[in-house]
């Protein structure tokens, strides 16, 4: 086969050898010939259902002949035969292969595939809308965004709107998942369109400002012990990092990761240590001041206690407090309380780091105006030592996120009267009041999830305020809930039943809806004329599959509804034919054998007959029947339905009565006479049933149990020969001699 390439563009779709099974399958072997190109473009290549496409050849080389796979199901369309620009509706949504094969007179053959979309037919206005799940959190934050447009065919996501790049392996996605590693606040924009391609169709954008918050991962809050605190020279202390290990200072990290660093300083001039929960022997006398720096994924935090430690002299107050809250929007408001340890009246003195000035009192009150990360010391004295402790990072205060309104609402189109029940999604800190507009004239609305119903048709656009504190922020939606005009009625029925042997009485119920008044017209299908009850009752006399229409008829118009093959009506059951089969628990007995007979007729069967191969019959349907005389019988079953029609089964030897005794008689014959060694022996035995036979040769060889077997002596001599017969039931046993010379 020649291989034509595929080297052209430019919405053409180009020749591709071997694209298509039915091209493979049809054109295989080597051909000679002037080279062709098959080629062709497809005008449109993608639309809603139904959707006309015409083919336009485009082939290069003079081809002469052309076949079409326009629904790409491997087989040529014989409508397109021979068809140089064939068209086809395709009125499926789907993605279909079109296979072209173009040849010449000479048998060189080439390919050409190319692809048809066909979408859905898009209802409604185009309108972009998208929540997202988390919209906060401390990174790796994985948010997942969830498309709420309406009439939306094709997404494009831009996950940070002041990003240089916004390439993204899910931006095509309608519900992607997107990972956010740095902290700070992102704008989120979706661009919908209405068709499968972005550059086609209508379009449709929303832009959400501030929409995701990944927050920054807060700095330990370190604290520790130490014991013991005070002693003579060559004083061991072991110190306990009391840092709390939580998911606020980890973010999204695995917890097996959860682990700080560790700086400490004895404040004796030896080394720092690195240990969590380190053991240090001071040495010499003196007040030591302590220190350790820990450093988790947020940054380092360093807490001092001074005169912390007390060799071979009296130990310092020792100064210790907490906050709350810790962190907050400004203006923040916290509670300090002192938690000092000393003799003797305690004054304490309070730097709060922000400049602000320097505040007495053991639990006093501070107010941070600005944002930042405050380091806060306090000072405890007895009157003539004074310890202290400082705490990097004890308060952050941060500006407050700013006010982010969104919304959804379900359901977003529908016939009036509609119901819409719009459901805030808005993001704040602070408390919100809420004013919502509906877009269809009504008073503006303040409840924070409210019920509209819309009474007119139209397409309306919703805005959103929302106000928190002396900040306020607005979406609008345009083109965002679509109603439309209510149908003045619809026509549909019920039957039951659909199913039957004739005569067949179907009652047919109506169930309509909409403005009436309303007149009704039926025909049932059968030719028995047309009924205008509301819901009728109608009777199907012959056999058949009937298709049955309702007219419902009002001012506004008629509307027909039609059920096609609706009612079965089958034949009648005593018409049908029957067919016989029986069977018995036991088929073998000794006579007198009673037999208990079952029948598995199938059909309407009204009527049995029974002949049990003895001379005897009965009409029951499930006899009990003994024979007398040992024998084997046939048996045959008459069934009849109510109209006569029968059907009859026999089962040859189908009983076996057997004889109560069996009496061993044997006959013999040379089988050779040319050997008269070999000798042919015959059972003739009596008795009914017999199915066992032993035979013994006296010469010493193996028995058979063959009826009538041969046997081939191997000597001459005089031998017995024993025959042992059974029935099951009754068994004999005789000896017969033979000369063999």
């Amino acid at each position: 086969m020649k291989n034509s390439g595929g080297k052209r563009s430019g919405g053409l779709f180009l020749a591709k050898v071997f694209s298509c099974i039915v091209c493979i399958i049809c054109f295989s072997g080597v051909v000679f010939g002037e080279d062709i190109y098959a080629r062709f473009a497809a005008v449109p290549d993608s639309g809603p259902a139904p959707l006309n496409v015409t083919f336009v050849d485009q082939s290069e080389g003079n081809p002469t002949y052309y076949r079409w796979d326009l629904d790409g199901n491997g087989t040529w369309d014989p409508d397109a035969s021979d068809n140089r620009n064939p068209s086809h509706t395709y009125t499926t949504p789907g993605m279909y292969d079109v296979c072209m094969t173009v040849w010449n007179g000479t048998l060189v053959t080439s390919n050409s595939t190319g692809t048809i979309r066909v979408y859905e037919s898009v209802k409604g206005n185009l309108s972009a809308n998208f929540a997202a799940s988390p919209r906060s959190g401390y990174p790796p934050l994985n948010v997942s965004f969830i498309d709420q447009s309406s009439s939306a065919l094709n997404w494009t996501w831009i996950f940070d709107i002041n990003s240089s790049s916004t390439l993204d392996s899910e931006m095509h996605l309608q519900n992607p998942v997107h990972t956010y590693t740095n902290p700070g606040w992102y704008t989120v924009m979706l661009n919908v369109s209405d068709n499968y391609s972005a550059d086609k169709g209508r379009l449709s954008s929303l832009s959400q400002e501030n929409f995701i918050h990944v927050l920054p991962i807060p700095k330990p809050q370190p604290d520790f012990v130490a014991s013991p605190q005070s002693g003579t020279s060559n004083l061991t202390v072991t110190f306990t990092d009391l840092t709390p290990i939580t998911s606020e200072f980890f973010g999204n990290l695995s917890p097996d990761l959860w682990q700080y660093s560790y700086d400490w300083d004895f404040g004796d001039d030896s080394l720092n240590s690195s240990e969590k929960n380190p053991v240090h022997t001071y040495t010499k006398k003196g007040l030591f001041n302590v220190s350790v720096g820990v450093t988790g994924p947020g940054g380092m935090t360093l807490i001092s206690k001074n005169g912390y430690i007390a060799v071979d002299t009296p130990p310092a107050p020792l100064a210790d407090f907490t906050v709350s809250p810790s962190n907050g929007t400004v203006p923040l408001t916290v509670n300090f309380i002192g938690l000092a340890e000393g003799t003797g009246h305690l004054t304490y003195l309070w730097n709060f780091g922000d400049n602000s000035t320097i505040v007495s009192g053991r639990n006093p009150v501070h107010v941070y105006s600005n944002p930042g990360s405050y380091n806060v010391s306090l000072e405890v004295s007895d009157g003539s030592k004074t310890g202290s402790v400082i705490r990097n990072n004890s308060v952050i205060a941060r500006e407050p996120a700013p006010l982010s309104a969104m919304f959804t609402a379900t359901p977003r189109n529908g016939t009036a009267p509609l119901q819409v029940s719009f459901i805030d999604q808005s993001y704040s800190e602070t408390p919100l009041t809420y004013n919502w507009s509906f877009g269809d004239g009504s008073l503006i609305n303040h409840d924070k999830n409210p019920v509209h119903i819309y009474t007119q048709e139209g397409v309306y656009g919703v805005s959103l305020q929302v106000k928190g504190g002396n900040t306020s922020n607005v979406i609008n939606q345009s083109n965002f809930i679509t109603v439309e005009k209510p149908a003045l009625h619809k026509a549909d029925f019920t039957a039951v039943p659909v199913e039957g042997p004739v005569p067949l009485i179907v009652s047919f119920v109506d169930q309509s809806t909409g403005t009436g008044p309303f007149t009704y017209l039926w025909d049932f299908g059968d030719g028995s004329g047309q009924v205008t009850d509301k819901n009728p009752s109608h009777t199907y006399e012959i056999p058949g599959l009937y298709t049955v229409n309702e007219t419902v008829n009002s001012s506004a118009g008629s509307i027909l509804v039609s059920k096609e093959r609706l009612v079965n009506a089958t034949t009648a059951i005593e018409s049908r034919p029957v067919y016989a089969n029986f069977s018995a628990i036991s088929t073998r007995g000794v006579a007198p054998f009673n037999v208990q007979f079952m029948d598995l007729s199938s059909g309407p069967v009204a009527a049995w007959k029974w002949t049990f191969g003895d001379g005897s019959s009965v009409t029951e349907q499930g006899p009990n029947h003994t024979y007398v005389k040992p024998g084997v019988y046939d048996v045959s079953l008459d069934v009849f339905n109510k109209s006569g029609v029968s059907n009859t089964i026999t089962s040859s030897k189908f009983i076996t009565a057997l004889s109560p005794a069996v009496t061993t008689k044997i006959t013999l014959v040379y089988a050779d006479l040319s050997n008269k060694k070999k000798i042919q022996f015959f059972d003739n035995s009596e008795g009914v049933g017999i199915n066992s036979w032993i035979w013994d040769f006296g010469d010493g060889s193996d028995e058979s149990e063959i009826q009538n077997p041969f046997h081939e002596f191997a000597t001459s001599g005089t031998f017995p020969i024993k025959l042992t017969i059974s029935n099951g039931y009754a068994s004999d046993s005789n000896t017969f001699y033979v000369k063999i010379k």
